[in-house]
Formats: C-alpha cells, structure tokens, sequence
C-alpha cells in the first residue's frame, strides 16, 4: 500500500503539528505502507534532520517539493504571502501526485490540499483539526473524500448533522509513543539532573503558550498555593513567556522550550500535571486533542484539568481532578486540596496510564487506514 501524506509545512518545526505529522507517517510505516511524506521546500533555521529533531524511525521518506519561501518576503503581508504559498504548494502537490501512476492513497490535514480530492481520482483520506466556518462551501470535498478522520467526537457529530454520511468519518483522537515514557530513573533522579527542588511539590504544565491552552490561569493560580509548591512551565518562546511574567505570581520556573525527547523526563518529575485549557475559544472547548494530554496519561502523573467538553471526551473522574476553566481560585483550590491525597493521585493516574495504552500512534493508523489494501491493490 503507497501513501503520500501531503502537508504545507516547514520541517523542523516547534509546533506540535510537525511531530503530529511524523508520528502518523511513521506510524503507518510500521503498519505496512510504503510512506512518503510531500513537504515544501522552505529556508529553515533548524538544520537538524526531521527524523533525529523528532526521534523518529527512518522507515519512510520525505519528499521536497516547490520553493516556497514567499513567508521570508518582508514586503508582502503576511496573509497575502501565506496564500501564495498554500496555493503555490497544493498546484505542486496536484502536479506530483498527478505524475504518478500506481495506485495509491493520499493523506492531508491541510483544507487547502482536501480539494485536491476532487481533481486526483484517488482515495483520499483528510484529517480535519478545524471545521471550517462555511462548511457548505466544502461539501463536494467532503464527500468525494473516501474517509474523514475528525480529532473530536463533536466534529464528527457536526459533520454527520450536515449531510456527511456517518459510517465515513472516524473519530480519531491524537495519541502518544509509550516507549518515550518508559523512563528508569526515579524522580528524585530526575529532579537533580533537571536542577528542579527535591523538597517541593511540582505542578507543571508542558506545551505551547497559546492563550487558548489558559497557561495564564495557571500562572494567577500559584499566589494561591503555598511555599510548599513549585509550578515548572515547560514550552513557549521569549516573548510569549516575558507576556507571562508579567501577570502577578510566585514560585514559578519558566523552564522555555524543550527538544521532544526530553519531555518525558519533565513530565516524570512533576508531582501533579496541569491541563488549564480556556474554555473562551472554540478551539479549546470543542476543536482539540492535545497531544499533551496522552503524554501526561502515558507519564503516570496524576492530572488535573480544566472541565472541558473536548478534554471530557477522554478524561473522567476516574483519571482526573477537574476545576472551573479560567478559574485561578479554583484551580488554586482543587491543587491545595488535592496534592497530600497520595492514595487518591496514585489511583486516578494509574486509571490514567492504563486508559492511554490504546491510544498509539500504530492503533490511531490502523483506525483510520485499516483494510485500505483491497481498495489500492487492484
């Protein structure tokens, strides 16, 4: 089975959809298919080979297509330039894909590259992350699609209320690598090599900065908390993290952006782990799957998390603390009242870890691929 993912991206990337996007490709590697992931070729000023920046296996290639650097052009606005790159690429793509003969299937989670359904004639297999807001507009794509993959069950709903035939969409929540996580060294061990107190009780939170993700919560939560507690955030560029200095807190390491591969080990040496996601967007309350959250299952720390619809449709009480989105006081209050329950934390990730197990990036592939060689091998 030959499949060409096709993502408008730059390689290395911080952003969590570049390490997305390699997980999925080498995930359906392992699952048998010969995999070729379709890139623009863009200035970079991270040299580092994708597959060593992110730890991945070199069991697919990746393919560089049309210079597309119209990002760099200073002159031109940036929506303008980003247009033109979108549009520069998907007419790449088109041309690419359109070369080869062989049977094959094509995997984007770019809307822009979903059009290309229409004019391919292959099965094509769009990964949405966001509805688009005149879904009407998308309709001939949507169901020329040979599957929808949907991160959310709301999505999914959303989709089948507007005419999109159920059995062709698939919930498919994002997942984790659980080797990364199986981690030797005791926390006490990683707390000394990280310079993290050995005597504090550690609420971390791991993840970009976005004001949608309500980092902001946390930070006004630590005046609540005691001497006795210690909050690390890990993520986040310059300016976004001196954006968070600026509220009124206490007690916080801003640890700034970690290489993948280390993050288990930050996760590891946390007492509880933090999910404050903002329920004032969209995006937060019904348009994501954190990757986050999964590594925090998969880290056998207890979690407490913001009460979200998009967080409830993979968290239970079973396997979380839950507090008021963008309430600090509360999440002040459930931190305090929580953190000496060791039995109670010890039960609620445990939950946790065992829930995660099935969600890997191999059972994430084979949910959205599975029997696809019948439709292919012709």
């Amino acid at each position: 089975m030959k499949i060409f993912y096709a993502a408008n991206l730059r390689l290395p990337t911080d952003k969590a959809h570049g390490l997305q996007i390699m997980k999925m490709c080498e995930a359906m590697a392992e699952n048998g298919a010969e995999v070729e992931l379709v890139i623009p070729e863009r200035f970079n000023e991270n040299k580092e080979n994708p597959f060593d920046h992110y730890g991945i296996k070199k069991i697919f290639s990746i393919k560089k297509i049309g210079k597309t650097d119209f990002i760099n052009y200073r002159f031109l606005p940036r929506i303008l330039a980003f247009l033109l790159e979108t549009i520069y690429f998907s007419a790449k793509s088109f041309s690419y894909l359109k070369s080869i003969k062989e049977n094959y299937l094509v995997y984007a989670r770019d809307r822009e590259i979903a059009w290309l359904c229409l004019f391919l004639k292959k099965p094509f297999i769009w990964e949405i992350h966001f509805l688009p807001k005149m879904l009407f507009i998308y309709k001939p794509v949507l169901k020329r699609l040979f599957k929808i993959a949907t991160i959310t069950g709301y999505m999914k709903n959303k989709l089948a209320e507007a005419g999109i035939r159920p059995e062709k969409i698939v919930f498919l929540p994002d997942a984790v690598d659980l080797e990364k996580f199986t981690v030797k060294e005791s926390k006490q061990a990683i707390r000394k090599k990280l310079n993290l107190p050995a005597d504090k009780k550690i609420i971390m939170y791991s993840g970009q900065l976005y004001g949608w993700k309500g980092v902001d919560t946390l930070v006004k939560a630590s005046n609540f908390l005691s001497n006795n507690f210690n909050v690390v955030i890990v993520g986040g560029h310059d300016n976004e993290i001196e954006e968070l200095r600026k509220i009124p807190h206490k007690n916080i390491l801003f640890a700034g952006q970690k290489n993948n591969k280390e993050v288990p080990f930050w996760l590891k040496a946390a007492d509880i782990l933090v999910l404050p996601n903002s329920g004032k967007y969209e995006i937060s309350r019904h348009f994501t799957s954190p990757m986050k959250l999964f590594e925090y299952m998969a880290s056998g720390v207890p979690i407490v998390s913001s009460d979200l619809p998009s967080l409830r449709e993979i968290l239970t009480e079973d396997e979380a603390i839950f507090f008021r989105p963008d309430s600090a006081g509360d999440l002040g209050a459930v931190l305090l009242g929580n953190a000496g329950k060791e039995e109670f934390l010890k039960k609620i990730s445990g939950n946790a870890l065992k829930k995660v197990q099935k969600y890997t990036w191999k059972n994430r592939t084979k949910e959205v691929i599975g029997g696809l060689e019948s439709v292919l091998v012709k």
